[in-house]
Formats: structure tokens, sequence, C-alpha cells
């Protein structure tokens, strides 16, 4: 199929969940909250927080179908990642970051990210606008 899969121009809804534990992989969120709101052919995450492994997670953000072509923003923040703390404890993360088993220090982040879908839902590279800030507390790499 060539064409782009639409948000149905008649779908509008609010969804909000709560829950106490999610698990994906061997990462754990405790808690996780999330509300949700589909409206004029656009998927939007009002909010999307939770914790895991003492860092603390918050994302919104949205998935436009409006347009010929489909557009997204993302607004990401994330506080108190350790580090060394989630390499060691989650697999996952090793297997995403293997070079974080010779970084240490606290991370920081507010991200924001936008842009155009191709037809896989990749992200057009050309039309990517991003802008934030990392901060990483008692940073240290082993070996440098």
């Amino acid at each position: 199929n060539s064409s782009y899969s639409r948000i149905p121009k008649d779908w509008n809804f609010n969804l909000v969940l709560q829950y106490k534990t999610v698990i994906y992989d061997d990462l754990v969120f405790q808690p996780l909250y999330t509300n949700i709101t589909v409206e004029n052919r656009t998927f939007i995450v009002n909010q999307f927080i939770g914790s895991c492994n003492g860092a603390s997670y918050n994302l919104k953000g949205n998935y436009n179908t409006n347009n010929k072509i489909p557009t997204f923003n993302t607004q990401i923040s994330v506080s108190n990642f350790d580090i060394q703390k989630n390499y060691t404890s989650s697999a996952l993360v090793r297997n995403w970051a293997p070079s974080a088993a010779d970084a240490f220090g606290v991370v920081k982040l507010d991200y924001n990210l936008s842009g155009k879908l191709n037809r896989d839902y990749t992200p057009i590279f050309e039309s990517l606008i991003g802008e934030g800030d990392i901060t990483i507390s008692n940073a240290k790499i082993n070996g440098m």
C-alpha cells in the first residue's frame, strides 16, 4: 500500500490510564500514568509519566494525519537517570547502549523533536527539527 494510514475523521475520544506497575522487557515502571486524546485526525499524548530505576520520565506529543504527509511532535523530559544503575540492572539498556558500560553520571534531559514521516513511519531526516538540553552530573568515562 502506497498511502499513509489516516486516523478516521469521526474518531474523537479521551483515554486516561493509570498503572501501579508496567513491565517492559526487564524494565519496571512504577507507577505509569497516560492521558491520550484522539481528535481531528490527530493522536495526542497529553501526558505520559512514569518512574523506572529511580529515573522520572515525562512525554508529550502528537501524530497528525490531517495533511498528505503525517507529522509528529514530541517533548521528552527525563530526570535522575543514573547511567550505571540502569546499565547494570537492565539487559535492554546494555543492548541499546553498550558504551554505557564505561560511563558514569546522572542524566537530565529536556528535548523537543518534530518532523514528517515516511510511509514506513520512520522520520524524514531532512524534516527534523529538534532542540533541547542534556545535563550529566558527576560525568565520568573510564579509559578517557
